[in-house]
């Protein structure tokens, strides 16, 4: 079973890891895309919510799809 690592976790360099893991830019990445994944998930969950609490209104589902399209470019 795989483990998801919090930010924290990513960012730390540990056994292992590329020694390059030292590189404080190196580290930015790893959070970054650890919060870029977070807003992926938070969206996609809002999304499927609005569906559920919603589902005839266009306007809001068309809304978060909207948001949805924002956070993946």
């Amino acid at each position: 079973m795989t483990r998801v690592l919090t930010e924290t976790e990513a960012c730390r360099p540990g056994p292992g890891r590329d020694p390059r893991s030292d590189n404080p830019l190196l580290r930015y990445n790893r959070a970054f895309v650890l919060r870029a994944r977070g807003q992926w998930n938070a969206a996609r969950a809002d999304l499927d919510t609005a569906a559920l609490l919603a589902p005839d209104d266009e306007d809001v589902l068309a809304a978060r799809k909207d948001r949805l399209a924002k956070v993946t470019t």
